[in-house]
């Protein structure tokens, strides 16, 4: 409406606060293929053409690298506290 005013009413919104409903989602679980028991992780490609792998044990006390040349070889690769 040019020059008046016009009154709009929504139902269901309250101050100016409108909530959607958020449906239930079942809990996920995700196994990490590469390391088990591992955080943090960081995977690098160098141009050397090894993968390089660092991430933190569980009592976050160290860091541990392994190298492989492909992606599948860091789980099997041997880790190295650094």
């Amino acid at each position: 409406m040019i020059g008046g005013s016009a009154a709009v009413t929504v139902t269901g919104v309250s101050a100016g606060t409108a909530h959607a409903a958020v449906p239930a989602s079942p809990g996920v679980t995700y196994t990490n293929t590469i390391a088990e028991q591992r955080a943090d992780l960081h995977i690098f490609k160098h141009t050397d053409g090894y993968y390089y792998f660092t991430a933190t044990v569980p009592a976050y006390d160290r860091i541990v690298l392994r190298r492989a040349t492909t992606i599948q070889g860091l789980s099997s690769a041997t880790e190295t506290t650094i």
